[in-house]
């Protein structure tokens, strides 16, 4: 094993609007975050909520648990990717990228994503106010999965 490129990836469910005030599992959820380097944020494109809306109510919560949370690097992936009808998914993932403050890259993936609309920083240049990357991924079926390894080391090392 590779111990300079390994991480720890730790799958935190539960986190809903009113969490912070202990809502649902709330507290004993948010604890384990404040231990992580870097927030994935996992937002699901064939769920009935709006994208956005989606992303915000994990941000804001989070916010509102621990204002320390706020300034962590963190990336964004677009999933279920594969429940959602092939006509729409191309405008979806665009719209969600530029409804958060960014544009498509348009360049070749410096991670491999693929096919579809992606976002990536130059790490050279980076900037703490938006995420390190946009990746829409689809657990079922693997798409994207080697790039979101790649890009999550890369985040991961700007944290350490």
């Amino acid at each position: 094993v590779d111990l300079a490129n390994s991480f720890v990836i730790a799958d935190i469910p539960g986190i809903i609007e009113g969490a912070s005030e202990g809502r649902g599992l709330g507290f004993e959820f948010l604890r384990h975050i404040e231990r992580t380097a870097v927030l994935l944020y996992m937002v699901d494109l064939a769920n009935y909520r709006e994208s956005v809306m989606q992303f915000q109510t994990l941000q804001e919560e989070l916010k509102k648990y621990s204002h320390e949370l706020e300034g962590r690097h963190y990336a964004i992936c677009l999933t279920k990717i594969d429940a959602v009808e092939e006509e729409e998914l191309q405008e979806k993932v665009r719209s969600f990228i530029q409804d958060i403050g960014c544009e498509p890259t348009q360049e070749k993936s410096q991670f491999g994503f693929t096919q579809l609309p992606f976002y990536e920083q130059d790490f050279d240049a980076y900037n703490e106010a938006k995420p390190a990357f946009i990746a829409p991924i689809s657990s079922a079926t693997g798409f994207n999965k080697e790039g979101l390894k790649f890009a999550l080391n890369r985040v991961v090392r700007l944290g350490r």
